[in-house]
């Protein structure tokens, strides 16, 4: 019998030490890519086109020559994090986490998410394909001339403005306190006598280092969770092939060891496009067709995920972000065990001590 438990407790051990590695060692040091072209250019030569029969690539693609001259920027603020919406697309031009560092050092600068240093780089663009005129780089005006909105006490939203010929654009963010995840809703509304035709794509861009390696357990790159499966593709593959998914998306996004920047589309898409191309991979999610008549309207909402893989957020994110995590075959021992581990490191601050408690 005292053989028994002894070997439990082994395996018990060496299941939560593994675990522990993976999700929850110390964050080794965290550098943001370099920038993929310099400031001074402002601007990104395309990807080239799709070597995949019947599929251009760069029609998928929100990257592309941006004119910044008249960019604003607001900027929202919670415990939780710092971002920069630009004017430009009414997209985010950078992200920074507040609870987390560059590097393990105790004057380390908080960690930097996401930060588009090439306007054309920026996420959560929209833009129009077949037929619907609608550019990434459309230059938006903040309703209601905002500079700086602080999340404290409840949900905040603040919305963007645009004319592109024959549409009028709204496009708005809410944002919620103690939470990574935030809202967003577009609103295309036809201001001619003529029909407007075509799709709405949103496009999530994250920045990607060639010479980065995923780590044994460890991917990185485009994440998509469809039906009940998680689904990894390799950037280095998507240069030559990009990838597209139909039907039954319920969420996608890039994930490293630590962090996941995702979308989820609320309403049913057409497709998701995942293309890379020098320096940055790309998520867009394309609407089913649209035909809007005189004065009619068209809303789509979506909810974005920029965070850290940890069970807590992403499950009260819903939308089963939580899913990112995957604890493999072990799936159905490792997660409870987790959160038990998790439990005691709350009340006793030490790992290790967490980990003998739980083989008691």
């Amino acid at each position: 019998m005292d053989n028994n438990r002894t070997i439990l407790a082994v395996v018990l051990i060496v299941l939560m030490w593994s675990g522990y590695s993976l999700f929850f060692a110390p964050q080794q040091p965290i550098q943001q890519p370099a920038p993929v072209a310099e400031k001074k250019q402002e601007q990104l030569v395309e990807p080239p086109a799709s070597k995949s029969a019947g599929v251009n690539a760069t029609s998928h693609s929100s990257v592309d020559s941006v004119d910044i001259a008249d960019e604003k920027v607001l900027s929202v603020s919670s415990d939780l994090y710092d971002i920069e919406i630009s004017s430009v697309g009414a997209s985010i031009k950078s992200i920074v986490l507040k609870k987390f560092k560059e590097e393990n050092t105790p004057d380390s600068a908080p960690f930097t998410l996401f930060k588009g240093d090439n306007a054309s780089l920026y996420t959560l663009k929209n833009f129009g394909v077949d037929g619907l005129y609608l550019p990434a780089n459309l230059n938006y005006r903040v309703v209601g001339d905002k500079n700086n909105v602080k999340v404290e006490n409840g949900e905040v939203t603040v919305s963007f403005m645009a004319n592109a010929h024959d549409l009028t654009v709204i496009k708005s963010y809410t944002f919620y306190p103690d939470n990574y995840a935030f809202d967003i809703k577009l609103e295309l509304t036809n201001s001619s006598a003529n029909p407007v035709k075509g799709r709405l794509n949103l496009s999530l861009v994250t920045h990607w280092d060639k010479d980065a390696k995923s780590k044994m357990y460890s991917f990185v790159g485009p994440v998509t969770y469809i039906g009940e499966k998680l689904e990894e593709d390799k950037p280095k593959d998507l240069e030559s092939s990009p990838k597209i998914y139909k039907s039954d998306v319920i969420w996608s996004g890039y994930t490293t060891k630590y962090f996941l920047n995702s979308i989820n589309p609320n309403q049913k898409m057409d497709q998701l496009f995942i293309s890379a191309g020098d320096g940055f991979v790309e998520n867009s999610f394309s609407s089913s067709q649209l035909n809007l008549l005189d004065n009619e309207k068209a809303s789509f909402d979506y909810t974005a995920y920029f965070g850290p893989k940890e069970s807590e957020f992403l499950t009260a994110s819903g939308h089963q972000f939580d899913k990112a995590i995957d604890y493999g075959f072990f799936h159905p021992l490792a997660k409870p065990l987790m959160d038990f581990l998790k439990f005691f490191y709350k009340y006793i601050g030490n790992y290790g001590i967490a980990i003998i408690l739980l083989t008691v």
